[in-house]
């Protein structure tokens, strides 16, 4: 018989994951550009968009 994890457990796998890990470090660096930035360009905002483009591959090509 196969032990399911408990829910403490799947948060933690999930919040320990390379995916998730990137994700929040690229979160956390696009909050602290925001942040130094006093005014929203259309230069900044497009930077802002175009920073996480991988390729055009999803994270599922990463895996």
């Amino acid at each position: 018989m196969k032990s399911q994890k408990s829910h403490k457990q799947v948060l933690e796998v999930i919040a320990n994951h390379p995916f998730t890990i990137r994700e929040m470090a690229k979160q956390s660096e696009d909050l602290q550009h925001l942040q130094e930035t006093p005014t929203l360009t259309t230069e900044f905002l497009q930077r802002l968009r175009t920073s996480s483009e991988n390729g055009g591959k999803s994270l599922l090509d990463l895996s």
